[in-house]
């Protein structure tokens, strides 16, 4: 029919990805540096202390 089932031979299984995909991770750490980077100042005057 529409897709074909292998026998179950070794040789048609494939090979396991040890590797963690570090694209989403450098994603994920450039979004955070951004916020982090944009918060930052913003909380840093937030708040005026008169210290004697």
């Amino acid at each position: 029919m529409g897709m074909q089932m292998g026998s179950g031979g070794a040789s048609a299984d494939p090979e396991v990805m040890i590797e963690m995909n570090m694209t989403p991770l450098i994603d994920v750490m450039l979004v955070l540096i951004i916020m982090l980077i944009i918060t930052i100042p913003i909380q840093n005057h937030a708040i005026n202390l008169n210290m004697p």
